[in-house]
């Protein structure tokens, strides 16, 4: 899934003082932000919306990785004994 950056102004003495006491609240503002946001998006989105979205990006791992087994697939080869090898093995052994 590609990301987004998203910038916005606010008052510099106020970020400044935010940032402290949140530290000692050992959490940061962009793990907040990130959490705000999803929020936002469970609320305004509509549920068929975020399930296609989220059905797009479960297609895109498995067709990466149909593609990786492809790859892999296309650099071994059998040995004879019904195992496989990568080229790189077999060629150390010729």
């Amino acid at each position: 899934m590609k990301k987004a950056i998203i910038q916005l102004r606010y008052d510099e003495e106020k970020l400044s003082a935010l940032e402290k006491y949140m530290r000692k609240k050992e959490t940061d503002l962009e793990t907040e932000l990130q959490q705000t946001l999803q929020k936002l998006y469970e609320k305004y989105v509509p549920p068929a919306v975020r399930e296609y979205i989220e059905s797009r990006e479960s297609g895109e791992g498995r067709a990466g990785m149909r593609g990786q087994e492809r790859r892999n697939t296309t650099n071994r080869e059998e040995n004879g004994t019904g195992e496989r090898k990568d080229r790189e093995h077999m060629e150390g052994e010729l």
